[in-house]
């Protein structure tokens, strides 16, 4: 009971502490959960709108665009937090801006000359009109990174919450006002994305960056600028291929899928990915830059601080993520086909079978900053590496051997399953603690709630509510 109370009092104290881990993750906490709130009302107008072909072609689109803008950085965003001092932050922030305008006209001139065979290979021709919209949506990718860095680096999280929020509410406004009158026309979801971007990135520079732009164009040396380079070299060479390798691989099945499969039934995975990503989004990826910041600081000063901490984010994320996976897991399909049309059913099922590895994955993401801050960056490469051929693996042998798409999904998901627990042990190792022990805990609580769940199915069953 004093523990209890220690820790409700920690939390307490923690909010009303100005700048505070608790405070800052509280406020991107609530934002993120505002924005989820949002999806969850207007996704199932929007599939009513848009079919699942058009939900294919902003996939594939935003799935290569994704891919060339972690390229186009050179993942050097990620090191905008680091600079003490200010000039070296300018500097490093205009290395980042010029190598994204360098690699995206380098891809407009290639998509001039040969948009059309790359596009056909997804099945993607559909974009082809249009193919000078993906190198502007990288260009805005990568401004967006720059910028977000920016605000948290000024420690401006609820002036950047809000900011989001407001953004995605005019979107989401967009896609149903354009898809209504186009009759779900697959460039409102690509089109909403852009404009999105395009006035986050005015709105942070009018209300949160203000007159510190001036610093964005003032003149820098080319001497500095390879100074500069060299000290966050780490970053293209170590974290750029393995982060990549993870974005890639986590999209390898859009592309496999839309290889063999059609437009069609990519939409369905991507309803079903993006359903599933929102307790990730909500937990993991909210507290990913709040916690890399704490945990720094907590190494520095004990590792059994570092130690407590990542246990105890791992088990109080763990018992709340199980709660909407583990209802996926058992009435994916029949919740898909209520929330979502009759249409959708499909991606009920997609979530079923990727909803027991999404709970691993959402653990893995939400403490994944052990990497960097016990500097075992080549470590994460090597997993990262692995996951993508494994996962290469499973996708091309199923498409080798014509398995049906609900086929290649089990298989996806149970080498899903494995790397993630694998990944998951070994962020547990290098903390030392005892990862057989704690991953053996959390598989049996997995597996419980969803026994529990399916007693739940089986009772409903019976009496003929399902």
């Amino acid at each position: 009971m004093g523990k209890i109370k220690d820790f409700i009092r920690e939390g307490t104290d923690g909010l009303r502490k100005e700048g505070s881990f608790i405070q800052n993750y509280a406020v991107v906490l609530s934002g993120t959960g505002v924005n989820i709130a949002i999806q969850i009302i207007i996704s199932p107008v929007l599939t009513r709108i848009y079919n699942p072909e058009a939900y294919g072609v902003f996939s594939i689109f935003n799935a290569v665009c994704t891919n060339l803008a972690l390229i186009a950085t050179l993942r050097l965003p990620q090191a905008l937090l680091l600079p003490r001092e200010e000039k070296d932050f300018y500097t490093l922030m205009r290395l980042c801006v010029l190598s994204a305008i360098f690699t995206c006209v380098s891809i407009l001139v290639v998509l001039f000359f040969a948009s059309g065979p790359f596009l056909s290979i997804f099945q993607a021709e559909k974009l082809q009109p249009y193919y000078y919209l993906i190198p502007i949506m990288v260009f805005l990718i990568a401004l967006n990174q720059v910028i977000g860095q920016w605000q948290y680096r000024l420690n401006l999280f609820k002036r950047s919450v809000a900011l989001d929020t407001g953004v995605l509410v005019g979107v989401r406004i967009f896609n149903l006002v354009f898809g209504w009158l186009t009759k779900g026309m697959p460039l409102g979801l690509v089109a909403g994305d852009i404009l999105g971007k395009t006035a986050g990135l005015i709105l942070s520079w009018r209300l949160i960056i203000g007159e510190r732009i001036i610093f964005f164009f003032t003149k820098v040396s080319l001497s500095r600028l390879k100074s500069i380079l060299k000290q966050y070299k780490q970053y293209p060479l170590f974290n750029l291929p393995g982060v990549w390798l993870t974005v890639f691989s986590d999209q390898l099945s859009v592309f496999f899928i839309s290889a063999a499969f059609g437009l069609k039934s990519v939409g369905t995975l991507a309803l079903a990915v993006s359903m599933l990503d929102l307790p990730k989004r909500l937990l993991a990826y909210s507290v990913t830059s709040v916690f890399y910041r704490k945990a720094v600081d907590l190494h520095q000063q004990s590792f059994e601080k570092l130690q407590h901490m990542v246990v105890r984010m791992m088990y109080l994320f763990l018992l709340v993520s199980l709660i909407p996976y583990g209802i996926v897991a058992i009435f994916g399909p029949e919740l898909f086909a209520l929330v979502f049309g009759a249409d959708w059913a499909m991606s009920g099922r997609i979530a079923q079978y990727f909803s027991v590895y999404c709970v691993l994955e959402l653990l893995y993401f939400s403490v994944d900053s052990v990497y960097y801050v016990l500097r075992r960056e080549k470590g994460m490469f090597a997993f990262q590496t692995s996951t993508f051929l494994l996962r290469f693996a499973v996708l091309f042998l199923g498409v080798h051997f014509s398995l049906s798409l609900e086929k290649c999904i089990i298989f996806l998901a149970m080498a899903n399953t494995l790397l993630y627990s694998v990944q998951l042990s070994n962020i547990l190792y290098l903390l030392k603690l005892n990862w057989w022990k704690h991953i053996s805990i959390i598989l049996l609580i997995i597996a419980s709630v969803i026994l529990l769940l399916f007693g739940v199915r089986t009772v409903l069953s019976g009496f003929e509510i399902l």
